[in-house]
């Protein structure tokens, strides 16, 4: 893959771009700004997971780019304004924890934005780590509208809740956060429905959290999440 900020700037900067997986490409190759690499059959994803495109025009341009090459564009869907300072899923739960919360709209507002592009440019776009019910509509809709859209979730946002956060226990604190019971539901149901067809079992852990989150201001073990996935997946389904 290639991150997106590269792949817009690739003409003046051939040299910045990389590659994270790819068949037939090494690790770190550039690729040419006409896109060489792209039309060797090489590249097939682009994305800046973990670093949101906040730039609208940034993202569009990014996918009018690999709809020239039919590239997929891989989508973090977060609005880091609007998630800054959160800890957990915003609601009752963090409320009574008096934790910071992120609010599913932080999600979701970007889930709308990059559909609404894709469905402009006409570009493959993918959206990532889904964990609330309103991003699993946006998605059910845009595929029966035709847009070429697609997306995954991972095992935690269909057997975890916000309640588990009350342990204060690290291990529950990701990215996304999980969720409420509504948004669980809403997950597997689109698992089952195929408006999600893949899952990936990674997280992305925070940093940086302000001190005043106490325990859960703690780094977890690298591992973590990927215990509890198959702890949860063994237990609860």
């Amino acid at each position: 893959m290639i991150s997106l900020a590269s792949m817009t700037l690739i003409t003046k900067a051939p040299s910045s771009a990389w590659i994270t997986s790819t068949s037939g490409v090494a690790t770190g190759d550039p690729i040419t700004g006409d896109g060489t690499a792209a039309l060797g059959g090489f590249l097939k994803t682009v994305t800046d997971d973990g670093e949101p495109v906040a730039n609208g025009d940034l993202m569009r341009r990014a996918l009018e780019y690999a709809s020239m090459f039919d590239l997929t564009v891989i989508s973090h869907c977060e609005d880091k304004i609007l998630s800054s300072g959160g800890v957990m899923n915003e609601g009752v739960v963090s409320t009574v924890l008096g934790l910071p919360g992120i609010p599913a709209v932080a999600e979701e507002v970007i889930v709308a934005r990059d559909i609404m592009l894709a469905e402009l440019t006409g570009a493959k776009l993918h959206i990532a780590h889904v964990s609330t019910s309103g991003s699993v509509e946006l998605i059910r809709n845009a595929k029966e509208k035709g847009i070429r859209v697609s997306a995954e979730t991972a095992p935690h946002y269909f057997t975890l809740t916000e309640e588990d956060v009350r342990s204060f226990d690290t291990n529950f604190r990701v990215n996304p956060p999980l969720r409420t019971v509504r948004d669980l539901e809403a997950v597997k149901h689109g698992l089952v429905d195929g408006t999600m067809r893949s899952l990936w079992r990674l997280h992305r852990r925070s940093h940086g959290w302000d001190l005043s989150c106490g325990p859960l201001c703690e780094e977890p073990a690298e591992w973590s999440v990927w215990r509890l996935d198959r702890w949860q997946m063994r237990k609860r389904c």
